[in-house]
């Protein structure tokens, strides 16, 4: 399937975000939205690089 860019028909279709359902855009040979991969292990990063920041954010105030 070809999408036209000058038409803005491109594969979104279903590409509704929402916290309590996060999708994401598979942008691969066949395009698609699916869930997020890993989702717990990104948000354990997000939860370590927060702390990091907080950390970095205290030390500056020394």
């Amino acid at each position: 399937m070809r999408h036209d860019l000058r038409t803005a028909q491109r594969p979104l279709a279903g590409l509704a975000v929402s916290a309590a359902s996060p999708r994401v855009m598979y942008l691969d040979a066949h395009p698609h939205v699916g869930p997020v991969p890993n989702a717990r292990k990104i948000k354990a990063l997000d939860a370590y690089f927060a702390w990091l920041r907080k950390e970095a954010k205290k030390n500056q105030a020394n």
